[in-house]
C-alpha cells in the first residue's frame, strides 16, 4: 500500500524559521516584518502560510505546497515582486484617471492601461499626464499620435508628449486674470441695532505637524500600527511609488495587522502555554513508531470544528506534550480560544476557586473555551476527589467543544488511579465517543538528549 501523505526527508540540514498565517491583500501581496512580498498565484483575500527564515521568505498554500520563495527585504516598507506579479487593481484615483483618459479615445486609453500594467501604481503619474493633455492639445491630435505610437510599440508618456510638441500646435495660453484682493483686516458690518461694527474675517491657519508629532498623535489615539510605518509610507508617497489614497489604505492595513498580531499574542498569553512548540520542528525520523499520520490529520484542526476529543497515551519522552502543545499553538494562531493546564494544576485551580467562591465562574470559563489541553495526567498523584472534578469538566464539554489529554498511563490503569469505577467508566465513554486515541511508542527523546550531554561532557574532559 502506497502512503501518498508521506514524503521523503530533506537531504539538507534544517534551517530554523518562524511560521504564521497572512491574508493576501488586493495587490496580491503579504506583509512580513514591515516588508511586502508577492504571494501569487494565491488569490487576493485568501489565507496563506508564511515561513520567515533568517535570509529568505517562503509562502505556502493551505495544502502546504510552496507557492513562492523570496530573498528577505533589506528594509521595512520594501516591495519584493516582479513585474509579472503586479495585479491590474487600480486605486480609486487611478480608476478616475483611466476613465478620464478613455474620454480622449481608445488608443490613448490603451496606452494608459499598458502603462499601469507595466509600471503598476507608480505609473499613475504618467496616466495623470495623459489625462491633462486635452488642456493643451486637441483630442483628435492626441488620439492620432497615440495610434501611431501603439503601432510602433513605443508606449510611454514622454514619447506622446514629444510627438505632440513637434507635430501639433498647442492651444494659446489664456491671459492671467487678476486675483481678487483678500482682506484680512477688520471689515464693517451692521448689527441688529443698526450700528456699524467691525467684524474680523477669520484667517486660514495652516495645520502643519511634523512626522514626530504625527506619530505621537497616532499613538495617543492607540493607532500604534499606523505610527510604526508612517515614515515608510510618507517616503513612498514622496517618491511617487503610490498616491495618498493608496498609502493611507496601506496604513490602515498596517494597523489591522498590528491589532491582529497583538490579539494573537494576548490569546497566547491567556492560554497558559509556557513554550511555543510546532510540528515543523518535530523530528519524526528518530522514532518511527509514532502515529505521524494521525498527528498530521489533527494538525488540520478539523477535530475542533467537529467538537471531537483526542487522547495521547504513551511512555514518557515520546513527544506527547510536544505534539499537544503544537496543536494548541496552531489553534491559537487560527483564532480559537485555548486553555492549557497540567492535570495537577487544573485540580488545584478548581479547589482554589471553590474556596474563593468562584467555582461557577471558573467552570464557565472552561466550558466556553474551544480547546482545552490537559497535560501529563497521572504524572503526579492526584487528590481523592480529582476523579469527580475531572469528570465534571469533561462532561460539561461533551459534544460542545474539544479536549486534548496526554498521559503516560494506559487507559486500563485509570480506574485504579482515580479510585472510582463509577466515575471513570462514563468519563472514558464520553471522551472516546467522538475522540481520537493516539498511542506513542518507541524511544525516549529525553534519554537521547541526556546521552548526548554525557557524551559531550566526556569528550570535553
Amino acid at each position: 500500500m502506497t502512503l501518498t501523505h508521506l514524503r521523503p526527508l530533506p537531504v539538507e540540514s534544517f534551517h530554523p524559521f518562524k511560521q504564521g498565517t497572512r491574508t493576501v491583500d488586493d495587490a496580491g501581496l503579504v506583509q512580513i516584518d514591515g516588508a511586502y512580498y508577492a504571494a501569487l498565484p494565491a488569490a487576493p483575500h485568501s489565507e496563506v502560510t508564511v515561513r520567515n527564515y533568517a535570509r529568505g521568505i517562503e509562502i505556502l498554500d493551505a495544502a502546504g505546497e510552496v507557492l513562492r520563495r523570496h530573498e528577505k527585504a533589506s528594509r521595512k516598507g520594501a516591495f519584493v515582486l516582479e513585474s509579472a506579479d503586479r495585479l491590474f487593481n487600480p486605486s480609486r484615483e487611478t480608476a478616475r484617471l483611466l476613465a478620464k483618459v478613455e474620454q480622449i479615445g481608445p488608443h490613448t486609453a490603451a496606452i494608459a492601461r499598458e502603462l499601469f500594467a507595466r509600471l503598476g501604481r507608480p505609473g499613475q503619474r504618467a496616466i495623470y499626464g495623459l489625462a491633462n493633455l486635452p488642456r493643451h492639445y486637441p483630442r483628435a491630435a492626441i488620439e492620432a499620435v497615440c495610434a501611431r505610437l501603439l503601432a510602433a510599440q513605443c508606449v510611454s508618456f514622454a514619447a506622446v508628449r514629444r510627438a505632440l510638441e513637434h507635430q501639433v500646435t498647442p492651444f494659446p495660453r489664456r491671459p492671467n486674470s487678476p486675483k481678487p484682493v483678500r482682506r484680512f483686516g477688520p471689515s464693517p458690518s451692521i448689527n441688529r441695532s443698526g450700528k456699524r461694527t467691525l467684524r474680523r474675517n477669520p484667517r486660514r491657519i495652516p495645520m502643519t505637524m511634523s512626522i514626530t508629532e504625527l506619530e505621537r498623535s497616532l499613538r495617543s489615539l492607540r493607532l500604534s500600527g499606523m505610527s510604526a510605518t508612517l515614515q515608510a509610507r510618507a517616503l513612498q508617497v514622496a517618491s511617487h511609488d503610490m498616491d495618498f489614497i493608496e498609502a493611507f489604505g496601506w496604513l490602515v492595513q498596517d494597523e489591522l495587522d498590528r491589532r491582529r498580531s497583538r490579539l494573537l499574542d494576548r490569546r497566547y498569553t491567556l492560554s497558559g502555554l509556557g513554550e511555543r512548540k510546532d510540528l515543523a520542528s518535530f523530528d519524526w525520523s528518530y522514532n518511527l513508531r509514532l502515529p505521524k499520520r494521525e498527528v498530521l490529520e489533527l494538525g488540520t484542526l478539523k477535530f475542533i470544528d467537529a467538537k471531537q476529543d483526542a487522547l495521547l497515551i504513551g511512555p514518557p519522552g515520546t513527544g506527547k506534550s510536544h505534539v499537544a502543545k503544537a496543536l494548541a499553538l496552531l489553534a491559537v494562531q487560527r483564532g480559537y480560544k485555548v486553555i492549557y493546564r497540567e492535570a495537577h494544576q487544573l485540580i488545584e485551580d478548581i479547589n482554589e476557586a471553590r474556596e474563593l467562591g468562584q467555582l461557577r465562574k471558573y467552570r464557565a470559563q472552561f466550558k466556553a473555551t474551544e480547546l482545552l489541553l490537559i497535560d501529563d495526567l497521572f504524572l503526579r498523584k492526584l487528590p481523592t476527589q480529582a476523579g469527580d472534578e475531572l469528570a465534571d469538566v469533561l462532561m460539561s464539554r461533551y459534544e460542545k467543544s474539544s479536549t486534548i489529554i496526554t498521559s503516560n498511563r494506559p487507559v486500563d490503569d485509570w480506574t485504579r488511579l482515580l479510585g472510582d469505577v463509577v466515575v471513570v467508566t462514563p468519563l472514558l465513554d464520553r471522551l472516546m465517543h467522538h475522540g481520537h486515541l493516539l498511542k506513542f511508542e518507541g524511544k525516549s527523546w529525553r534519554l537521547k538528549e541526556a546521552a548526548a550531554r554525557v557524551a559531550k561532557h566526556t569528550s570535553s574532559n
